[in-house]
């Protein structure tokens, strides 16, 4: 600190050399006066010195003092520094000044500026005007600057001219913009020529953009490639790319590797990635950890996840905490959620609301599993008329125990033909149960080779299941039988 305060006070008497006082000025920003060294490069600005008028066009720009700014730039501007136009053009573009901007742009790039003749023609598209924008964007890029390629390529894309989006994205790519070479992968990939756009993923992997590396373990998960999908997620997921710590995640969840697999859920989740606290959730639920799969669940429900909303009021419902379990599943079935309709109404008829259960089994009966459980609610209610048309659904959408039902209810009703008929349908879908109900309307009948039949069938299947039974009971008293002690366990021989 002592030669820099030696410094300052050694150039205080320095005659006004408008270089001079501009150094001094950068000495003054250096050691973090400001207030004098807008003064000194004031002084120097006002003798013409084009780097101190700069200086103060950034200082003001930065501090958001546009007005000072521009005025500083523009005295560099008319003094032969033709980037001060362009910094100036960049200012506005910022703050959406774009008729100012435009302004300062088209100075420069009349004369060639590329980078000003990018940036006019992405202003112009911003503003809609595609011809303008065309035209400074292809002047540009036909100079081989590779952001005017890929921005044109863009725009072709935007207006359906992909054939020209392709070739622009082609020449970005070879000029080694990695958006070009990105978007031209993407292009390979619509148009099947795969091996291209992985080849142009994989130098994309190379140099670390996000999206390349999380396009291509897509690639590799699709395939299968696992292991390789998870080296590609997890670049991009170390540099703070979303979608790639949610895929690497999901991996390590499917590998059971919940250390990691929450690790990364949990970045993602810090960014507010739905899809994550929905995944995140569900492995809490699974590991029983029924407080942190809530937790999670509750944040995914908050983003309107339909199936959060529903497995939440699932965590309810076990704990019998019926007021929150139906609150979620109304809200889960108002966002959509078909399950959620079947699931209030077991709660229902969990809690002897049958009235409240059948209305809602009969809102989800497009299911199997809807029908079957009206069909059995019917049944109990001695309701044998309704029983019949929802066994009916179910049987035709072949649930076997459903068919054996209608069987049996029309045993009961003293219809035996259509008893026959269903208990055959039953029969032929190896229900044992069936078998025993027709061997049985068969020797009714008289018709004793066909009872025969049946009864047969159903010894071979009592033999087939006696001898599984016997077998798992054999193998599991082989485990525990121990092993015979002979005595001889490291002993020797002796001689005689």
């Amino acid at each position: 600190m002592k030669s820099t305060k030696f410094s300052i006070k050694s150039i205080k008497n320095i005659p006004k050399d408008p270089k001079i006082v501009h150094a001094k000025g950068a000495l003054f920003e250096k050691v973090g006066k400001i207030d004098q060294a807008l003064e000194a490069y004031k002084v120097a600005a006002l003798d013409d010195n084009i780097k101190s008028q700069y200086t103060l066009g950034n200082i003001y720009a930065n501090k958001r003092q546009f007005k000072e700014a521009e005025k500083w730039y523009s005295m560099a501007y008319r003094n032969g520094y033709d980037d001060a136009a362009f910094d100036l053009g960049n200012m506005y573009f910022k703050i959406e000044g774009y008729e100012y901007c435009i302004y300062w742009y088209e100075k420069i790039a009349k004369l060639g500026h590329l980078e000003a003749q990018n940036n006019l023609g992405v202003t112009h598209f911003k503003l809609k005007d595609i011809e303008r924008s065309e035209h400074w964007l292809r002047e540009s890029a036909d100079s081989n600057f590779a952001r005017a390629c890929f921005n044109l390529g863009v725009l072709y894309s935007n207006i359906g001219r992909e054939e020209e989006a392709y070739e622009y994205y082609k020449r970005g790519s070879v000029l080694l913009d990695d958006d070009a070479k990105y978007n031209l992968a993407v292009l390979n990939n619509k148009t099947k020529d795969t091996k291209s756009a992985i080849s142009l993923y994989k130098q994309l992997y190379k140099s670390g953009h996000e999206k390349g590396c999380f396009n291509l373990g897509i690639h590799m998960e699709i395939d299968g490639n696992l292991q390789d999908a998870e080296r590609y997620y997890k670049k991009s997921a170390d540099s703070g790319y979303t979608k790639s710590e949610y895929r690497l995640a999901y991996i390590y969840d499917r590998f059971e590797d919940h250390e990691n697999a929450i690790e990364y859920y949990e970045r993602a989740v810090e960014k507010n990635h739905t899809l994550s606290k929905y995944r995140l959730a569900n492995l809490y639920n699974r590991e029983n950890e029924i407080e942190k799969a809530k937790l999670y669940y509750h944040m995914a429900a908050a983003d309107n996840m339909l199936e959060a909303k529903n497995n939440l009021a699932g965590l309810y419902f076990e704990e019998k905490d019926y007021e929150n379990a139906i609150k979620f599943y109304n809200e889960a079935i108002a966002d959509g959620c078909k399950s959620a309709i079947e699931n209030l109404a077991d709660l229902y008829l969990q809690n002897g609301d049958v009235e409240r259960a059948i209305s809602y089994y009969i809102r989800s009966s497009t299911k199997l599993s809807s029908q079957i459980k009206l069909g059995n609610i019917y049944l109990d209610l001695d309701n044998t008329e309704e029983a019949i048309v929802w066994f009916k659904k179910a049987s035709e959408a072949e649930d076997i125990e459903s068919t054996y039902k209608l069987g049996c209810i029309y045993e009961s009703l003293k219809n035996i033909e259509e008893a026959k008929k269903y208990f055959i349908l039953a029969y032929e879908g190896n229900n044992i149960n069936a078998n025993l109900h027709l061997g049985r309307i068969y020797i009714m009948e008289e018709k004793l080779e066909d009872a025969k039949k049946c009864l047969n069938f159903l010894q071979m299947k009592i033999m087939y299941i006696h001898n599984i039974c016997l077998r798992i009971y054999m193998t599991s008293i082989i485990k525990i039988i121990p092993t015979p002690n002979t005595g001889m366990k490291n002993q020797e021989l002796k001689d005689v």
